[in-house]
């Protein structure tokens, strides 16, 4: 972001804002620019690129060339950039619901590999509780003791079971 600043400053010191179309970047360039001092506007993809597809050549060069008469001009929507703290809830909720799936796959999943001996488990089970549950009911069968329960070092297991 420095970088981007720098050149921004060395082009113009009189620059007061920014505007770019909305993108992947679009966060990061809004917050960086921002910290740096300057207006930032994010402008609607969709209304930019009917306004560029008029121009002949398409360069990134000409794109900007472009959307500085759009800003100029006002013709233009603002986009709306999320908070950083509305991110950090995103990735949380997101992070936490992607550890939900992943228990309940491998839950369903032992619960099919440890069918097939007979071993069947309530249909509820809590997710603190279900550890303990599951390996009471193969603590006595050393072979699926040795499949299902992770071990960090080498121990009795070994492949001679198999």
């Amino acid at each position: 972001m420095d970088v981007i600043v720098d050149w921004l400053h060395a082009f113009s010191p009189e620059l007061k804002s920014v505007g770019f179309e909305a993108g992947a970047l679009s966060q990061y360039l809004t917050y960086g620019l921002q910290a740096a001092g300057f207006e930032v506007i994010c402008l609607e993809a969709r209304r930019v690129k009917n306004t560029l597809d008029a121009m002949r050549n398409k360069t990134d060069r000409n794109d900007a060339r472009g959307i500085a008469p759009i800003l100029r001009t006002g013709w233009y929507s603002r986009v709306h950039i999320k908070s950083l703290h509305s991110h950090r809830v995103r990735a949380l909720l997101a992070s936490r619901k992607a550890v939900l799936a992943k228990c309940v796959d491998l839950e369903n999943e032992l619960r099919g590999l440890l069918h097939v001996f007979g071993i069947r488990l309530a249909p509820r089970v809590g997710h603190g509780s279900f550890d303990g549950q599951v390996r009471s009911t193969f603590a006595d069968d050393e072979m699926l003791s040795c499949a299902l329960v992770p071990r960090r070092t080498p121990g009795p297991c070994s492949t001679r079971h198999i």
